[in-house]
């Protein structure tokens, strides 16, 4: 009996640890999501109030700042959501077992019911199209002050800069894999 309890507090020590990484992660995108999107708004009010006459390269450059610090809010969530998409693989992974170990059938545990649930209140990817949705309104604003800065070719730069960040970024992400020996997808 004593051992039993000991594998059952095991368990359930590693599913309390793997939940608050889930829930780390969670709160870790939206902190850096919220303090980029403050920064970008603060931008955009400063780049409004300039002269574009004085001061056209430092429009651009806060243009393509902003981009990038856009970019950053998507690769964050992108990364976090992985994250935290296996650390809640492994809460579920124990709530199997925590039932197989149980005398309730899986349809009658209590991790069933939520996770039933839960799929039916909350519409699957509404917050990944929220925060893409948000992030492409400020690339495209980020691109109209590119063009008011220095026409058609400041807002080719801010895509360029754009493209350039996603293609370091997907760079970067391979390549880290490959160091640490994961198997890289597309």
């Amino acid at each position: 009996m004593g051992e039993s309890n000991q594998d059952l507090d095991v368990l359930l020590h590693q599913y309390d640890h793997a939940l608050h990484v889930a829930q780390f992660a969670d709160t870790s995108s939206w902190e850096v999501t919220s303090i980029i999107w403050g920064a970008n708004t603060l931008m955009l009010g400063f780049v409004l109030e300039a002269d574009p006459a004085k001061v056209k390269g430092l429009i651009e450059t806060t243009a393509i700042l902003g981009v990038i610090l856009t970019g950053i809010v998507l690769a964050v969530f992108h990364a976090t959501k992985i994250g935290k998409d296996h650390a809640y693989f492994v809460c579920q992974e124990i709530e199997n077992t925590l039932s197989d170990l149980g005398t309730a059938s899986k349809s009658d545990s209590v991790f069933h019911y939520l996770h039933k649930h839960n799929a039916k209140a909350y519409p699957r990817h509404f917050m990944r199209s929220l925060v893409w949705t948000v992030s492409i309104v400020f690339l495209i604003a980020w691109a109209v002050v590119g063009h008011s800065a220095m026409g058609w070719c400041g807002a080719s730069l801010v895509f360029l800069a754009a493209g350039g960040f996603g293609g370091l970024s997907v760079f970067f992400w391979k390549r880290g894999l490959k160091k640490i020996g994961t198997e890289v997808h597309s």
